[in-house]
């Protein structure tokens, strides 16, 4: 026998039509009155056979897509357990990189304390000597770094040395590497771009850019005095050729009335739309070190409620090509920060769950010598589970109860992401884009 699955989500599009989703699964189907009827009569139906063959073909591929499953599967178990799989696994290893602190940008709403520090030569051996060591004691498969900051392409030659050392490490081990970066842009010229794809095996760079000049420059202020959005916007007409370029877009409400403005020069001035990919992310003040006004910071619901309007925004103009990962996620976590062998490094070795903690010392769960030390801090970390508010919730698979910081700081309140807002417009859309394409 066959039971609904209760991660479906449902919408009518019209009197006749129910357009239903599944959140772990992400398929999208549309169910017409029979259809229908099967649906929401599925758990008395015991015999398949007594249907003809067009009914049960809907059935099949019903259970196919994961909208109807043996009724004594439990799926929240069996999300439980891939959970634990994709977070405790050991043949993957996630750096994320800071060779320094400083920058050359002071922002508004930055969280980091900067100081001028930056990786030595020592660090930078024990560096490299600690990612060996992971890959020998656990025969890892896949090294992906993240260079981070602090702005990291103020050293631009510990970015090259390191990656050149990784590299050879992987080459020699027959292990997969990826990189890339995350930069406010201003360093990011063309001989940079080249040395960054052909020399360090970088392939994809994170810009940020939040708003046209005048609201930008303001908020992504650089210490030189100089016009970062212009600065920011040539560096990018040039690397688009060589690096996948996604721009995020950081909103509070002293922006948000102008992102069309900015989305209107993207796609038209710029013509970047079928080039690069964008994302909107909302401005928050995760730790007392963040200089953001916590009254100009949407909550999560609100921020849903104004990514909805965008998303509509960008499909109104036909650039929904914009956007990264347009069509819903499932994610087994909401990020690696609670996942075994992901880590944070900053320039003096110190060793972090999240990059929102990068410096906080005190925060630390190790460092480059002594190695990973499972201190209360980590322990918090590997041990959060899923909030007993969260486990009927049917937006699980999509929000996976919200960012692994903010829980730890509310006693593992559920944080419900701002996607699941977003979500019901994020899917008519794309029904839309389906039917508009003749899929």
């Amino acid at each position: 026998m066959l039971k609904k699955s209760k991660y479906n989500v449902e919408y009518y599009i019209d009197e006749s039509n129910l357009l239903l989703f599944n959140t772990n699964t992400t398929s999208l189907v549309i169910l017409d009155k029979e259809t229908q009827n099967i649906y929401n009569d599925i758990e008395k139906i015991i015999d398949l056979s007594n249907f003809n063959a067009k009914i049960v073909r809907k059935i099949e591929a019903l259970k196919n897509n994961g909208f109807l499953i043996d009724k004594d599967i439990d799926e929240y178990k069996i999300i439980c357990a891939e959970e634990r799989l994709s977070r405790y696994k050991n043949t993957e290893l996630n750096l994320t990189i800071a060779p320094t602190m400083n920058c050359n940008m002071d922002c508004l709403y930055c969280y980091e304390d900067k100081y001028a520090k930056n990786m030595n030569e020592e660090v930078i051996k024990q560096l490299i000597e600690f990612v060996k060591k992971i890959i020998m004691e656990n025969k890892i498969k896949r090294l992906k770094t993240f260079w981070y900051g602090g702005e990291p392409l103020l050293e631009k030659n510990i970015i090259k040395i390191l990656s050149k050392n990784f590299i050879d490490i992987c080459d020699n081990n027959n292990i997969d590497y990826e990189s890339s970066i995350v930069t406010n842009g201003t360093l990011l010229d063309p001989d940079t771009v080249k040395m960054l794809k052909e020399e360090c095996n970088i392939t994809k760079a994170q810009i940020t850019i939040d708003g046209l000049k005048e609201i930008h420059n303001k908020r992504r202020i650089l210490k030189n005095g100089e016009d970062s959005f212009e600065i920011i916007v040539q560096n990018i007409d040039s690397a688009i050729k060589l690096l996948n370029i996604i721009i995020r877009i950081n909103v509070d409400k002293d922006n948000f009335e102008n992102i069309e403005q900015l989305m209107d020069f993207v796609i038209y001035k710029k013509h970047w739309d079928d080039k690069l990919k964008i994302y909107f992310s909302p401005v928050v003040k995760q730790t007392n070190a963040c200089k953001a006004d916590i009254n100009k910071c949407f909550s999560q619901r609100d921020f849903g409620m104004l990514e909805s309007k965008l998303l509509k925004l960008l499909y109104s103009k036909n650039a929904n090509n914009l956007l990264d990962n347009l069509y819903p996620v499932c994610r087994k976590l909401f990020c690696t920060a609670i996942s075994y062998n992901s880590y944070v490094i900053d320039p003096e070795g110190y060793l972090y769950t999240c990059w929102d903690l990068i410096g906080i010392k005190e925060r630390s769960i190790g460092n480059l010598v002594d190695g990973i030390i499972l201190n209360n801090e980590y322990v918090h970390w590997l041990t959060l589970d899923t909030p007993n508010q969260c486990i009927d919730c049917n937006l699980l698979p999509i929000c996976n109860s919200g960012c692994p910081l903010e829980r730890i700081k509310n006693n593992n309140r559920p944080m419900c992401s701002y996607k699941t807002i977003s979500l019901k417009d994020n899917i008519l859309i794309n029904y839309n884009l389906f039917k508009q394409s003749g899929r």
